[in-house]
């Protein structure tokens, strides 16, 4: 899994070691206590997360990638977010957008 951070003033140690820890416990969770093997990229840059998840896709030349949306307003049905926009309409490769189930 990977997020990405876009930083314009330095950023302190302490939010980067956060933003790791918040990463981890988000994958944790997701697993539910299964033995998945999974790895962790915390990217941080002055670009947008968009573009730094693209830029890193196309660096090491993905073959696909994996997107989470979330349900949003009617407007933001339409755009999924910026961020998956983004990777959406700008991967270098296939994109498959993955959403949370139902839970109502």
């Amino acid at each position: 899994m990977i997020k990405a951070i876009s930083r314009e003033l330095p950023l302190k140690h302490s939010y980067i070691q956060e933003a790791e820890q918040n990463l981890d416990d988000e994958i944790e969770k997701l697993i539910d206590g299964d033995d998945a093997s999974y790895e962790t990229l915390l990217l941080i840059g002055s670009s947008t997360p968009g573009e730094q998840r693209v830029q890193f896709a196309e660096k090491r030349r993905f073959d696909q990638v994996f997107i989470g949306i979330e349900r949003k307003s009617k407007v933001g049905k339409l755009l999924f977010g910026s961020t998956a926009q983004y990777v959406i309409l700008k991967a270098p490769c296939l994109v498959v957008t993955v959403r949370e189930e139902d839970t109502d």
